[in-house]
């Protein structure tokens, strides 16, 4: 042998030590079809974590407190929690929240998904927005190509965005009706719906709302109570056709709807239709 082998010194960490002015290795030979084993263990458990090479079936599993934690198949793949990996990298999880996780600091973080036709990431920008654009800490899905996003559940297409940002819905798009309370003055907040209902207990104005986007539309639903006879006044961003504020319906129960788009932070484009049955 071309190696030498020697004992620590009392005050360092190894036992054993090998050398070799070239090429070194250890070999741990065994049959076709054993394994062979590299053990750690401490006084608790002389074998609470191993490297273990299977010859049976050409894999390696890593060992922590006792239990297999990874293992690379014979294909080259590597599963964590799991000893069977179905794809290059699979990660199994049974009781933790998150199986995967990416973090930075300010940096971005993001996962990066890529062949010949495009790249594809999953993440965030960084604090100086450098990384994929749209602000500081972005969350992002982004892709490079010019092919279309698609969105499915239940194995069936829902959302495509096309490569030029047309989004198709396949099955309409749902916007929640959000109930106002009444008051002497009611202000809707436009970032929390773009639809709401609100029931007249009374003669009350309806102010300027908050968190205006301009581009957005909606409704909202005026429904006199059982008495009837309510009045609403309006705040100076509602602009009606002809700057006349709606006379509402004052039947009791009776129902009227405001249908808006937002033209800008200070005017709101609206339509008074009245007395649905």
């Amino acid at each position: 042998m071309e190696s030498s082998a020697s004992a620590a010194s009392a005050s360092g960490a190894s036992i054993a030590q090998f050398e070799r002015a070239g090429n070194a290795g250890i070999t741990i030979s065994t049959a076709d079809s054993g394994e062979s084993t590299l053990f750690f263990g401490d006084t608790a458990s002389s074998t609470v974590g191993r490297v273990q090479y299977d010859h049976s079936d050409n894999s390696l599993g890593f060992w922590s407190n006792s239990s297999e934690r990874a293992r690379i198949d014979s294909s080259g793949r590597l599963g964590i929690g799991t000893t069977s990996p179905n794809f290059p990298l699979e990660v199994v999880g049974s009781t933790a929240s998150t199986i995967v996780g990416v973090t930075a600091t300010t940096g971005a973080a993001s996962f990066k998904a890529s062949n010949a036709g495009q790249t594809f990431y999953v993440g965030v920008d960084n604090s100086a927005n450098s990384f994929l654009g749209g602000g500081a800490y972005s969350a992002h899905l982004w892709a490079s190509g010019a092919y279309p996003m698609v969105f499915s559940t239940n194995a069936t297409e829902r959302v495509r965005i096309d490569s030029n940002g047309v989004v198709t819905i396949k099955n309409g798009a749902v916007a929640e009706i959000d109930t106002l309370t009444s008051a002497a003055t009611v202000t809707p907040d436009f970032a929390a719906s773009c639809n709401f209902t609100l029931t007249l207990d009374q003669n009350l104005t309806i102010a300027n709302p908050s968190n205006l986007t301009a581009g957005q539309t909606g409704s909202i639903f005026l429904i006199q109570d059982g008495t009837g006879n309510r009045t609403a006044a309006w705040g100076s961003y509602w602009d009606f056709a002809g700057g006349t504020v709606p006379t509402l319906t004052t039947t009791a129960s009776a129902v009227d709807r405001i249908d808006y788009i937002v033209r800008s932070s200070t005017s709101i484009h609206a339509v008074a239709t009245f007395n649905y049955s």
